[in-house]
C-alpha cells in the first residue's frame, strides 16, 4: 500500500479502507484494483450523500443505505446476492 500518511481524518479513513480493500483482494473476494483511488471515491460518494442529507433531509437515510451500498460494494466487483427493493418514494418520483 502506498504511503498515504498525511493528517486528517479522511487520510485515516482511505488507509482504513485501502488495508481492507487489499486483504479482500488478497483473499480473493474482489478484482485487483487501485485501493487508494477507490477508497477516496468511496469516502467523495459518502461525503456528499452526507452533506446534501444534512442540509436538506434528503435521501432519506433508507435511499442512502439501499442505493450506496450496492453501488459501492459493485464498484470493486463484488456483487450481494440478496435483492434490494426500492423505495416507495424513489419509484413515485
Amino acid at each position: 500500500m502506498k504511503d498515504i500518511a498525511a493528517a486528517g481524518g479522511v487520510n485515516r479513513v482511505c488507509r482504513i479502507s485501502c488495508f481492507a480493500d487489499e486483504t479482500a483482494i488478497d483473499q480473493g473476494d474482489i478484482a485487483p484494483t487501485d485501493t487508494e483511488v477507490v477508497a477516496y471515491a468511496w469516502m467523495g460518494a459518502i461525503y456528499g450523500l452526507v452533506i446534501r442529507w444534512v442540509t436538506t433531509g434528503e435521501p432519506e437515510p433508507g435511499r442512502i443505505m439501499n442505493g450506496l451500498v450496492p453501488l459501492l460494494l459493485r464498484s470493486v466487483g463484488y456483487e450481494d446476492p440478496r435483492p434490494v427493493a426500492p423505495t416507495q418514494e424513489h419509484l413515485t418520483s
